[in-house]
């Protein structure tokens, strides 16, 4: 995914030898071979590719004309963005919202990917149940055994539409980020 500079929190400046990090806001020196990472507002314009590092404690490498270890800036957007997928989980159900996660996951949009994690964990404690956080076999198989005692219908059917409705959902999600820039 592609952010900018004031989109970011910065952590710490990977060197570019590959001999560790230099962690942002310590003591900048003029004769120093790193940026300066006392201060990052000089790269708040710029654009950087943002892969993930680790999504349990959510930091992320930017990289641009360096790289940096960072963190994503906590927006009101996100919950926002949270109350959203609430109600996608509510209309839709859990299946095309990890549908959505996996494909969200592919572009590395992990942002939404998080947010999706989240309301399923805050769904499963707030109704005491234990919704799949993760796309696999095990989770589809859980839908269809649902769908066929619960309505009879084929599990397939439903599964197929499911995709229908992760498309519904990533509708949303596009319209959501177009009217909070």
């Amino acid at each position: 995914m592609k952010k900018l500079g004031s989109e970011l929190i910065f952590v710490s400046w990977i060197r570019r030898d590959g001999t560790g990090t230099v962690m942002c806001g310590t003591e900048w020196n003029e004769k120093s071979d790193s940026p300066k990472v006392d201060d990052m507002s000089y790269v708040d314009n710029e654009e950087f590719t943002v892969r993930c590092l680790s999504l349990s404690k959510q930091t992320f490498i930017a990289s641009g004309f360096n790289s940096f270890v960072v963190k994503l800036k906590c927006f009101k957007q996100t919950d926002k963005l949270k109350a959203l997928l609430q109600k996608e989980l509510f209309k839709y159900g859990f299946l095309p919202l990890l549908i959505v996660m996996e494909r969200m996951s592919i572009i590395e949009e992990f942002e939404v990917c998080n947010a999706i994690i989240q309301v399923i964990k805050d769904h499963n404690n707030k109704f005491d149940l234990e919704l799949p956080t993760k796309l696999d076999a095990s989770a589809v198989a859980e839908m269809k055994i649902y769908f066929m005692t619960e309505f009879n219908l084929s599990g397939d059917t439903a599964y197929y539409n499911s995709q229908e409705y992760a498309n519904c959902i990533q509708e949303s999600i596009k319209e959501f980020y177009e009217l909070n820039k």
